[in-house]
């Protein structure tokens, strides 16, 4: 065998490998040639609560021109690359990020507008308040209390509740922002079982009666409202959210 070739071979190797993880790495950074010569460190960070596919979002508006993050497939633990002093401050915003899901109380109700006269005997005392909103921006005149409930709801996760006998809601409460005093909920669905007896109401799917986003300032009544099936009466919901803090199990109370 000649050994003297041997050498030659081993370094043109030894120098490719070098070549491709170079590559690699230019790829991953987006092979800026200012970053020739740039002080790049590797770091794990773990994700504990927040989707990864979030978390990674998050890290990609902080990295610098130099900067990469790899987001394993099986693993809660992604990979930041950039400048010490950047994914210092990457590290930092992360984990003020990946807060535990949070908790919250709401209390939702059900409720009739028509444009009958107003009862004798007055609005019921849980519908003062909305019924006087509810006078003053809409044309009806009459209005009934349906059914209310009350749940806990997590951040991140859907919950669904019974209005009474036909009615129902389904939601995910997507944040909680407690800076900006703020509960968003993405696809709100008002639902509607078919009254007994309608043709086909045996066995069908619930109908969509609303549907909607909604940002919901905390500790504050919002009024959402769907046309009827006829002109002179529609359904609104009266809704309240209120930050029930970190980690709570989510419960529902029993509609009425």
């Amino acid at each position: 065998m000649n050994r003297v070739g041997i050498v030659p071979l081993l370094v043109s190797v030894l120098l490719a490998g070098v070549v491709t993880a170079a590559a690699a790495f230019g790829a991953e950074t987006g092979g800026d040639p200012a970053c020739d010569g740039t002080s790049i460190e590797a770091r794990v960070i773990a994700v504990r609560y927040k989707p990864l596919s979030e978390a990674s979002a998050v890290v990609e508006e902080l990295l610098g021109p130099c900067g990469a993050v790899r987001v394993p497939k099986s693993s809660r633990l992604l990979t930041v690359e950039d400048e010490p002093e950047r994914l210092d401050r990457i590290a930092r915003a992360l984990t003020a990020w990946d807060t535990p899901p949070r908790a919250v109380d709401l209390s939702i109700s059900l409720i009739l507008a028509t444009r009958d006269p107003a009862p004798s005997g007055g609005i019921a005392r849980e519908l003062r308040g909305v019924s006087e909103s509810l006078s003053q921006l809409t044309r009806y005149t009459s209005f009934k209390l349906l059914s209310s409930t009350t749940l806990r709801a997590m951040e991140g996760k859907r919950a669904e509740a019974a209005l009474g006998e036909r009615y129902s809601v389904a939601f995910r409460v997507a944040s909680v922002d407690r800076e900006r005093g703020v509960v968003s909920i993405e696809t709100f669905d008002l639902l509607e079982q078919p009254a007994a007896g309608e043709a086909g109401a045996a066995g069908a799917a619930p109908r969509t009666v609303l549907r909607l986003e909604l940002a919901l300032p905390h500790g504050r009544e919002e009024l959402v409202g769907a046309p009827g099936r006829r002109q002179d009466r529609a359904i609104f919901i009266a809704i309240k959210a209120v930050d029930a803090g970190d980690g709570a199990d989510a419960t529902a109370g029993p509609g009425r």
